[in-house]
């Protein structure tokens, strides 16, 4: 599991990696909803721009892989999703969420 990094610091989305292969990627999106995309490949997608300016900051790693034990989705008034709670059986639970001031990701449990 991993933070992606913008060129000034800020957290701007999270990789989960898959043990057989693959990602998650989590992030704000333009409408300020919260983008989770499954990926075949484990690098950042080509919507972090420019490429030189974000990277990647290791958070939690496990080599035998983590249980998901619960995934709790936050909408909005209109449904859309804005955030996320996952809880890992070995490192608890993060929330990532979307907002108009852009994307946050915080250890909740």
């Amino acid at each position: 599991m991993a933070e992606v990094i913008d060129g000034d610091g800020d957290v701007v989305g999270l990789q989960l990696n898959l043990v057989g292969g693959g990602s998650y990627m989590l992030t704000d999106w333009t409408d300020w909803s919260l983008r989770v995309e499954r990926r075949s490949v484990q690098k950042l997608p080509d919507y972090f721009w420019p490429p030189e300016d974000h990277s990647l900051r290791v958070l939690e790693e496990d080599s035998q892989g983590v249980e998901i034990a619960r995934v709790e989705s936050k909408r909005d008034e209109m449904g859309e999703t804005v955030g996320v709670v996952i809880g890992m059986t070995t490192f608890g639970d993060y929330a990532a969420s979307a907002h108009a001031d852009g994307f946050t990701l915080e250890k909740v449990g």
